[in-house]
């Protein structure tokens, strides 16, 4: 229960799910706040049977997704159902059920593009692919009923539509904020040189645009490009700083998640050939995939010019499922130089506090506003910025694998 006197009127729900992949934060919200549980229990031909304890007239459920859990997670939505799906006298055990996710991975939530390996500016629709983010919206909205969705730094904006599109209202919440607070708490942005925000490509424009106005520091702009070679079975893509000048400045790199690295590095080699001073490396989920990850994110750290890289604890490093992952560091003159993790969990409880404790939505919404940003078309960002278009690359053909392409019948 709280130590505090503030007045809840709604509680946390802590799924097997979520407590499994960050189990010391799920014990504090549980000590914390006041929670509803389900219990699963079992009919002898071994359907199963959800007992509901608690009841609420608000329920926050907390959920994480991730590529090595999304299974349990998944069938986690399904057993919110028991929270609000009791039509009978005695009625459902919570009014409303929203969810609070710290990550969501979101970034299957669209068909595969290819580019055309004859055509410029024209993509391939690959064939025999679906999405994700769509039916995981309509499981929340059709099944366990949700209601809204608050998300932290959400990196995709057609997600975001989907979850939108089945009538779950989303707030994205950001970390951004606190990352640029501890940058400056440790003298990092200094008088010495102009400072500049910039991203890894225009697909994360909202959260550098956010940033570069909470920190009121001008932007850069760097446009990723893929081409497509041997007929269309492989591509490679090409970085391109297409807004503003960072010779002898220092930039902070802005991203939503650092995953391989392989983007930072080739992010950091054009901010250094365009003449670069100090870079700032900051990304919010520490996803880290694949076995390439250590050796990058070491080699980012062996760059003199790079001065920081800091991402969150949204996904803690030890992962079930024998999923840990390493800190990456380095030694550099007798001192450790490693990937800085900024402990969130006080803002995650704080931002709980919130919904707990407001009467409605709108009203946690208000609380919430000044960490929250609204994801935006990345074009229509570039376009505010500089005046000027980059035109979309249009779906023109079919590429149905193994180099076989075919026209697209109804061209977009």
């Amino acid at each position: 229960m709280p130590s505090d006197n503030s007045e809840f009127f709604g509680s946390v729900f802590i799924p097997p799910s979520f407590r499994r992949y960050n189990y010391p934060l799920a014990t504090k919200l549980a000590n914390k706040f006041p929670s509803v549980a389900i219990s699963e229990r079992k009919f002898d031909n071994e359907m199963p049977l959800y007992i509901v304890y608690g009841e609420a007239p608000n329920a926050v459920m907390m959920w994480l997704l991730n590529g090595d859990n999304w299974k349990e997670a998944t069938t986690d939505i399904i057993k919110a159902h028991a929270l609000t799906q009791n039509d009978d006298l005695a009625g459902s055990n919570v009014d409303q059920l929203g969810i609070f996710a710290p990550f969501m991975d979101l970034r299957q939530d669209q068909r595969t593009r290819k580019p055309h390996p004859e055509k410029l500016n024209e993509t391939m629709i690959v064939k025999g692919q679906a999405g994700f983010s769509q039916p995981i919206a309509r499981l929340m909205k059709h099944v366990a009923e949700i209601d809204y969705l608050i998300g932290l730094d959400i990196h995709s904006l057609k997600a975001v539509n989907h979850f939108l599109n089945e009538g779950i209202e989303v707030v994205n919440l950001t970390a951004a904020f606190l990352i640029a607070d501890e940058v400056k708490n440790r003298g990092l942005i200094k008088d010495d040189m102009e400072t500049i925000v910039c991203g890894v490509d225009m697909g994360n424009l909202s959260i550098v645009k956010a940033l570069s106005e909470y920190l009121d520091l001008p932007i850069a702009i760097i446009h990723k490009k893929r081409e497509s070679i041997r007929r269309g079975t492989e591509s490679k893509t090409s970085h391109e700083l297409v807004f503003g000048d960072v010779s002898g400045k220092r930039i902070i790199i802005i991203d939503d998640m650092i995953s391989s690295g392989g983007t930072f590095i080739k992010t950091i080699n054009l901010l250094l050939e365009h003449g670069a001073k100090e870079i700032i490396i900051c990304a919010t989920h520490p996803v880290l995939a694949s076995n390439a990850y250590y050796g990058n994110i070491q080699k980012i750290l062996g760059n003199e010019k790079v001065k920081l890289v800091m991402t969150t604890n949204s996904i803690p490093l030890m992962r079930p499922n024998d999923c840990d992952k390493d800190q990456p560091y380095i030694q550099e003159n007798r001192n450790e130089k490693k990937l800085e993790i900024l402990n969130i969990d006080n803002f995650i409880i704080q931002t709980l506090q919130i919904l707990l404790t407001s009467k409605t939505l709108d009203q946690a919404k208000n609380n919430l506003e000044k960490n929250t940003i609204q994801l935006e078309d990345p074009y229509k960002i570039y376009e505010k910025i500089t005046g000027k278009k980059i035109e979309k690359s249009r779906d023109t053909a079919i590429y149905r694998g193994k180099g076989k392409i075919d026209p697209l019948p109804n061209r977009q």
